[in-house]
């Protein structure tokens, strides 16, 4: 899956065109992802099918009514974030158990913690690139006052501070000093990208 960060950035790429109110709707972008810390099943709060491909479907026929509701338009563009990112990101990098590394190497994993190993190292990496790049801001989690009974029933929305917590422990943890597996540019040439794609989906899909 995309790091929170990489969540947070699409989404501020996103807002500038949409001009959402910041709060809600970021907080509807990594909200998904909750679901782990507080043992809910990803597939649930993802919106899987038993073969784990998202259904995005499935997210609109229960919640199309309040798509208007910046905090559920930013957990579907969470949804949609992740979809593109195993579909034409991840899946150049991760396939058939190989991973292939920053120099063309393929390494065989032998599970998935092996290979988050590798993603979440150079997640870690370049963090604060992102956040200085795209002038991410994890302190208004903290600062806010408009949690209230969500919409959305997969994840507890009041507990967002949770996952805050816990990013925030990941970016005080040591890692290799070297990208194994994509580097800043590419991410960010990824990140540019599906925001205007995500952005034409909702226009076609007349969610906005």
């Amino acid at each position: 899956m995309a790091s929170l960060l990489i969540h947070l950035a699409v989404g501020k790429k996103v807002n500038e065109k949409l001009c959402k109110k910041e709060e809600p709707f970021l907080t509807g972008c990594i909200a998904p992802d909750l679901a782990k810390f507080v043992g809910l099943k990803r597939s649930d709060s993802h919106f899987q099918d038993h073969d784990g491909n998202y259904d995005l479907k499935k997210f609109l026929d229960k919640y199309y009514d309040y798509i208007n509701n910046e905090y559920v338009l930013g957990y579907y563009v969470h949804l949609y974030t992740d979809y593109l990112w195993y579909r034409y990101f991840a899946s150049e990098i991760m396939d058939d158990n190989y991973i292939t590394k920053l120099d063309g190497t393929k390494v065989k994993y032998v599970s998935e913690n092996m290979a988050k190993l590798y993603l979440y190292n150079d997640y870690s990496n370049m963090s604060f690139d992102l956040i200085n790049e795209y002038g991410l801001d994890l302190e208004f989690f903290h600062k806010n006052e408009y949690y209230s009974n969500s919409i959305i029933e997969e994840v507890p929305y009041d507990q967002i501070n949770i996952l805050i917590d816990a990013t925030v422990d990941i970016l005080n943890q040591k890692t290799y000093k070297s990208n194994f597996v994509f580097n800043f540019e590419q991410v960010k040439q990824f990140i540019d990208i599906i925001a205007d794609y995500i952005i034409a989906n909702l226009k076609e899909e007349k969610l906005i």
